[in-house]
């Protein structure tokens, strides 16, 4: 009879390798994108940070977690080196699909082992490949990280009355761009209404923001073009 693994699924997902530890203050967890409908594993809470700050970005089309391994010479012989994600991002010109492979570190992790990581992008350098880490402070810089907490917070439209959403999307069904003092003006919602629905859209892709301008009632909405 074959073994059991009782090793939680998500657990087994977020391993970086097969030989991969867990250790008592690993933090697993799934993130749902509300845009593409994967279901991401995540270990450590930074990480689903970053999934929530990259998930709010427009450009953003997918999701590997399991991205191919790249080299690096420790200084006596060749090691293999497994990213944590592959995010897939809509290039230019359009229609161009650029792939980086992702870490995700806390900044004195990054210090720490900055030599291997600056060798590890050259090797993805010289194979046309872009290795990029993200610390803390790329992933929490203000105003894009509160934009897409708020983001994430109502992308549930379980939380929304449906007419609020319906409102929304006919509002903006023939407007290229418009502010939520326009939509309040037009449609008779008020802040508190208006505000979660338009977020709801914009979760789900429909309509999207600038995440460096912090979201209020005079910041630009746009449809969100296809890709």
């Amino acid at each position: 009879m074959p073994p059991i693994n009782r090793t939680p699924k998500v657990v087994r997902a977020a391993r970086r390798t097969p030989e991969s530890r867990d250790t008592r203050t690993s933090h697993y967890g799934w993130f749902f994108h509300p845009r593409t409908k994967e279901m991401i594993p995540y270990q450590r809470v930074l990480a689903c940070q970053f999934l929530i700050v990259t998930a709010a970005d427009p450009d953003v089309l997918a999701f590997s977690t399991k991205p191919q391994p790249l080299q690096w010479w420790n200084g006596s012989r060749w090691e293999e080196y497994q990213p944590r994600y592959a995010v897939h991002r809509a290039g230019h010109p359009k229609g161009v699909v650029d792939i980086v492979d992702v870490e995700i570190l806390y900044g004195f992790e990054y210090a720490r082992d900055r030599i291997k990581f600056e060798r590890l992008q050259r090797d993805a350098a010289s194979k046309s490949r872009v290795f990029k880490v993200y610390t803390e402070k790329e992933i929490m810089a203000e105003p894009r990280y509160s934009n897409a907490m708020r983001i994430s917070c109502h992308a549930d439209k379980q939380t929304i009355p449906i007419d609020d959403i319906d409102a929304v999307a006919a509002f903006a069904s023939d407007r290229a761009r418009f502010t939520l003092d326009e939509l309040i003006a037009a449609t008779g919602l008020d802040f508190d209404r208006a505000y979660p629905a338009v977020l709801n859209r914009v979760a789900v892709g429909l309509l999207e923001i600038d995440l460096d301008i912090p979201f209020d009632s005079k910041a630009p909405i746009r449809r969100r073009s296809r890709r």
